[in-house]
């Protein structure tokens, strides 16, 4: 369009040149429908100016001197000599009116609706769906756009259709005979049994508390937790009251430990104690779990210098066991701690008068004796150079020394000549020290170590060091074939294992734990290191003194 020069006087107003007029339109119906979308609505403006620029808008006002534009940024003033041309374009409602009364196939009126949606033009995009439904009744994009879901050959609402699924399945139901009960459909016989308050577990009507414990639950304080962890909680909270002490409390995978300590000596403990636990599983060849500690978490019980909680509680401890023997109590209120395998294992330690690094060994030590009296437990007792092996090698392994002994002697000896200059040689503080293999091979060049039978026939009284110190290097000797198979070719047991449940097989009846006669005693170990080794004692006897003198 031209414009006229606002300098010059004109004698009259120039009307405003019409508007283009509009492309024919195919149909009057879509004419109409056209109009209507475009009534009341500016069409969109672009300004060309002198200087090249483009400024989109709607003209709002036009004067012999000025163009008043309306932009996103509000209202802008031209001088109307500026301004070059004003390019009239549709807006997206006038376009999309013309392309739905072009549109002739539900496909094309989907299209539509989707340029609609990406222009947020919700009400424009139904539109076009709804008049691709009008097209074609079960064109799936279009119902899917508009929210509908198909159900039985019928589009609907997602609402409608789980109303009509509900009815039908009511129906169904009904007519098989079953009723409702809570989100279920039940027989009238099970609706009885639920409103009753049971519940079915393994095809069987129980309390929900008797399916509980069922599924290896069982009730603590107001929960339920798993069997083993709330059957040791029930314990220590029987611990603390009768200790008249705060104990807190640690609980991992397959221990409970409690005590007035503090929490970080719980913790400590606790992990120390589940990493010599995973070495006896590969040492011994034992299944991780709770099937070794009878199917209950290991207790552990650590008090601190003050005697009184220690010793209140040990009465309760004797209750819950029947191996202990008569007098037993009396003796333990007095010692630094005690433990007990059977029914499960339990140990209780104090610290009196000693280092936090004892009350660290005590628990070291105890675990050694309970797993091992734990495996293959069947009433009979371990032998106690052996049983004190293992318990000293556990304490050792996490604190590289030994400060923890079962009534070890600390004096005299079992023999004279060489094996009482072996007590002599061998100080108790090469133990404390963590140097027993230096003190032991020493003792071995010196001939003074007593033989291996000497050493099956002691009781944990009659003990030395150094026989400690023996027992350490037959276990040790015997986990280094580990990976060897057994005397018959099988494979899938250690040494150790097959070693301790020959030792089991062939034990006395309790409470001895020493087959006294010579012959017997033979046997026994024949037997065992046979079963370990593919060798008789006396064989066995010369190669682990060989093996742990090797270089």
């Amino acid at each position: 369009m031209s414009c006229p020069d606002p300098r010059r006087a004109s004698p009259a107003r120039s009307p405003r040149p019409a508007r283009p007029p509009r492309p024919a339109r195919r149909r009057a119906l879509a004419l109409g429908l056209a109009l209507a979308l475009a009534a009341g609505v500016a069409a969109a403006d672009t300004v060309v100016l002198k200087d090249g620029r483009r400024i989109p808008g709607q003209v709002v006002r036009r004067t012999r001197t000025e163009l008043v534009l309306r932009t996103g940024l509000g209202e802008v003033t031209f001088p109307l000599d500026q301004v070059v041309e004003v390019i009239e374009e549709k807006t997206d409602r006038e376009v999309f009116a013309e392309r739905l009364a072009a549109a002739e196939t539900a496909d094309a009126c989907f299209e539509l609706g989707e340029w609609a949606r990406k222009k947020r033009l919700k009400s424009l995009a139904k539109q076009a769906w709804e008049r691709a439904c009008e097209l074609d009744p079960d064109h799936a994009p279009s119902r899917g756009a508009l929210g509908q879901v198909s159900h039985r050959g019928e589009w609907m609402t997602p609402e409608e259709r789980d109303r009509r699924v509900r009815e039908e399945e009511a129906r169904e139901m009904t007519a098989r005979g079953l009723v409702r009960h809570g989100d279920r459909w039940v027989t009238p016989e099970e609706q009885a049994k639920l409103e009753a308050g049971l519940v079915l577990h393994g095809g069987e009507w129980m309390t929900p508390e008797r399916a509980r414990r069922e599924q290896g639950l069982e009730r603590y304080r107001d929960g339920w937790l798993p069997r083993a962890e709330a059957l040791a909680r029930t314990s220590a909270d029987l611990a603390a009251e009768a200790s008249g002490a705060r104990l807190d409390v640690v609980v991992n995978d397959q221990l409970l430990l409690a005590g007035d300590v503090h929490p970080g000596v719980l913790d400590d403990t606790a992990a120390k104690l589940a990493v010599l636990r995973a070495w006896f599983d590969g040492a011994w060849g034992t299944a991780p779990g709770l099937d070794l500690l009878g199917g209950r978490l290991a207790e552990f019980y650590l008090f601190e210098r003050d005697a009184e909680p220690y010793r209140r509680t040990t009465p309760l401890f004797a209750s819950w066991t029947t191996t202990l023997p008569e007098g037993w109590v009396e003796r333990a209120v007095d010692t630094h701690g005690f433990y007990w395998s059977d029914p499960y294992a339990l140990s209780s330690v104090r610290l009196w008068n000693r280092d936090e690094q004892h009350l660290y060994g005590h628990c070291l030590h105890h675990w050694g004796h309970l797993l091992a009296n734990r495996l293959d437990a069947d009433g009979r007792l371990l032998p106690p150079w052996y049983d004190e092996a293992v318990a000293a090698l556990f304490e050792f392994r996490d604190a590289g020394r030994n400060t923890i002994f079962c009534r070890v002697a600390t004096s005299g000896g079992t023999g004279t000549g060489a094996e009482a200059a072996a007590v002599q040689l061998f100080d108790p503080q090469f133990m404390v020290k963590g140097s027993w293999r230096e003190a032991l091979r020493a003792a071995l060049e010196a001939g003074a170590v007593k033989p291996f039978d000497r050493l099956a026939a002691l009781e944990f009284s009659e003990l030395q060091h150094v026989d400690v110190a023996v027992g350490m290097a037959v276990l040790t000797w015997l986990e280094a074939r580990a990976a060897e198979p057994g005397p018959d070719g099988a494979t899938g047991s250690t040494a150790l294992a097959r070693f301790h449940a020959a030792l089991r097989e062939r034990a006395p009846l309790p409470p001895d734990r020493v087959r006294a006669v010579a012959s017997e005693r033979h046997a026994r170990y024949d037997a065992a290191f046979e079963a370990a080794v593919g060798m008789g004692w006396r064989a066995a006897d010369r190669e682990w003194r060989t093996w742990f003198l090797k270089p």
